[in-house]
């Protein structure tokens, strides 16, 4: 679907990180590389991160409030290797604590980083996260963002909540209003993820880009009464729409 508004119009660009910026299934994947042993010829890695993140939505409904984002993935993280282990894998809390510091090395996605950069010339890039802002920190300084220049960086110790709850997009919008002075029109909400990005951002009339990273096709957006004003396969296609807005 396309909007009315040129993309090239948004002074500020809010991203949701995993799986839109860094490839959530292969770091999950590899994280996971103790239990690969104990899985069966039909689970793959798109298994491992479903089962994970299912944990993780778990967890955080369900922990008590001002549990750390750290916390909540070393307990999501000793669930799945136990589940899909069938008991054989139980991992220690040293084990669970470095996959969950893990997070600030996992890859970028081909197209990120040439992405990023190229839509830092015109806006304001903030990474919008449930990760704690000091993770975010250590991806953006020594991890796969770190030749991206970002404006802000938003997590969960800073908006106080977990996705999809709507502070979490407020705290993006109070934060280039107030340090930059730029207007809920004029941000533009970029993510994988439809239940925790996208569907927060439509209720509260934020613009938003799907990046359609893992081939879930319309059928998602369809079941979930989604329509973003844009769709894309890649950062990459959104970039180059993007340019073709500009010489209009």
């Amino acid at each position: 679907m396309s909007s009315q508004q040129k993309l090239s119009s948004f002074k500020a660009i809010g991203f949701d990180v995993m799986g839109t910026l860094l490839d959530e299934r292969v770091g999950i994947y590899e994280a996971f590389s103790p239990i690969h042993q104990y899985l069966q010829s039909s689970q793959t890695a798109d298994t491992v991160q479903k089962g994970y993140n299912e944990a993780l939505s778990y967890h955080m409904r369900n922990s008590p409030p001002g549990t750390s984002y750290q916390n909540i993935m070393i307990q999501a993280h000793r669930q799945v290797s136990e589940e899909l282990s069938h008991g054989q894998y139980v991992p220690s809390r040293e084990e669970s604590l470095a996959f969950s510091k893990a997070l600030a090395e996992w890859p970028a996605w081909w197209d990120t980083v040439q992405a990023l950069q190229t839509l830092a010339e015109g806006s304001k890039l903030v990474l919008v996260s449930n990760m704690d802002t000091e993770v975010l920190e250590k991806i953006v300084s020594t991890g796969a963002l770190r030749e991206v220049r970002f404006a802000a960086l938003i997590g969960s110790d800073k908006s106080r909540a977990f996705k999809p709850d709507q502070q979490v997009n407020q705290t993006l919008l109070d934060t280039v209003k107030n340090d930059f002075g730029i207007s809920k029109d004029q941000v533009l909400l970029v993510a994988q993820g439809t239940g925790s990005d996208h569907i927060p951002a439509r209720d509260m009339g934020i613009a938003s880009a799907w990046i359609d990273r893992y081939d879930q096709g319309q059928d998602v957006l369809e079941e979930l009464g989604l329509e973003p004003a844009w769709t894309f396969k890649s950062l990459k296609e959104l970039v180059e729409e993007r340019g073709r807005t500009e010489d209009r």
